[in-house]
């Protein structure tokens, strides 16, 4: 009875996955021009003429990363080098092919999504069954940020790696660990949330104390932050500057870096609470993924699965260090383990639907911002 039970439950999961990227692409474009942008646009128009209505913001960036490389006026205090290499990569590669480089941005992170979605499906169903993975499938889904995995963003690549080398992991294949670590740790800093994660799930489960896989596995483990190193150094010869992507987000973003930083941020939300502002979406949102992520860790801890704890707070704290939470929303997703919390609250149908419904409305209210260019994360 459980081989019908499972295989009509990931029919159902890939049914979803289609009708999630065919739903996001398509109020997208409904979207584009139902708000005003208070800035304007921020493009030129023959950038602006080939974008898709996903392409904005960040992927602007990462277009140019993948057009003439990496590029920093110390003057100024504009360039892009607060971006990792590997998505502009890749996005490059598929330009190629003769597509727009936004349009091979946003054709490769849709074909990662639906490589990380296979993945997050067969993590959870190894974890706790179909229904289980059902229950987080649609967390994942309805999520309001979730739509960022279908954007030209670094999202859904990172994803993916992160899943694989996970599952890679959990069957104990460290060369396959090692090679998408190291992959991880070219897309995102959060590749250093994934080596903790991975180092605390080896040593929970004993393998860092078997003499004969020992040393593979903790090389495997510490690849994603080796990824990381690579390209700090790399930044140091070309930019004599190993930190310069912090340097940079410090300038050309106005961010302070560390606890002073984050302490002004949720200042200004307890300021926004005392003038009554208390819902004023971005803080508030922001605030309550926070305070989410925090669960997810206690989560994680109460069911005794301590990689996924650690790989959870360890980007908490990368958020925290950064010194501010407006894209916390957006971090959130490549956070696996936040949608096993959110699973076990939406068991019962009475609180699935609501759940569904809301997140999906969000998400649409999200979209319609975001592709005119009114900042969600």
């Amino acid at each position: 009875m459980r081989r019908p039970e499972a295989g009509d439950a990931r029919r159902f999961a890939v049914a979803a996955a289609l009708c999630f990227v065919v739903l996001v692409n398509a109020v997208g474009w409904w979207g584009q021009g139902r708000l005003a942008s208070p800035a304007g646009a921020s493009w030129s128009p023959e950038i602006r003429a080939e974008s898709p209505p996903l392409a904005r913001f960040d992927a602007g960036w990462y277009r140019t990363i993948a057009h003439h490389g990496y590029v920093w006026n110390s003057a100024a205090g504009e360039g892009n080098v607060t971006f990792f290499p590997l998505f502009p990569l890749l996005m490059g590669w598929t330009a190629r092919f003769g597509i727009p480089l936004l349009w091979a941005g946003l054709l490769l992170a849709q074909a990662c999504f639906f490589a990380s979605a296979a993945l997050f499906w067969r993590l959870a169903s190894l974890d706790g069954g179909p229904i289980e993975a059902r229950d987080r499938f649609f967390a994942f889904l309805a999520f309001p940020w979730s739509f960022f995995l279908l954007a030209p963003y670094t999202e859904s690549l990172f994803l993916t790696l992160v899943l694989a080398a996970w599952l890679a992991a959990l069957h104990r294949k460290w060369a396959l660990v090692a090679v998408c670590g190291l992959l991880a740790g070219f897309t995102r800093l959060f590749a250093v949330a994934l080596t903790a994660g991975l180092l605390a799930l080896l040593w929970e489960r004993g393998d860092l104390a078997a003499a004969r896989q020992r040393w593979r596995a903790l090389g495997a483990a510490l690849a994603p932050a080796a990824g990381c190193a690579a390209f700090f150094a790399w930044l140091a010869v070309r930019f004599s500057d190993p930190l310069i992507f912090l340097h940079a987000q410090a300038r050309g973003w106005g961010r302070r870096p560390g606890l002073a930083g984050l302490l002004e941020v949720l200042g200004a939300v307890a300021g926004n609470v005392r003038e009554g502002a208390l819902w004023n979406l971005g803080p508030a949102m922001d605030s309550a993924v926070l305070l989410l992520l925090l669960l997810a860790v206690s989560f994680a801890l109460w069911r005794r699965r301590m990689g996924e704890a650690v790989y959870t707070a360890s980007a908490v704290l990368i958020i925290a260090a950064s010194g501010q939470l407006a894209s916390i929303g957006r971090y959130a997703v490549v956070l696996f383990p936040v949608f096993a919390l959110l699973a076990a609250g939406i068991h019962r149908t009475a609180i699935r639907i609501p759940f569904l419904l809301t997140g999906a409305l969000l998400q649409i209210y999200m979209i319609v911002r975001f592709v005119n260019e009114i900042w969600v994360a």
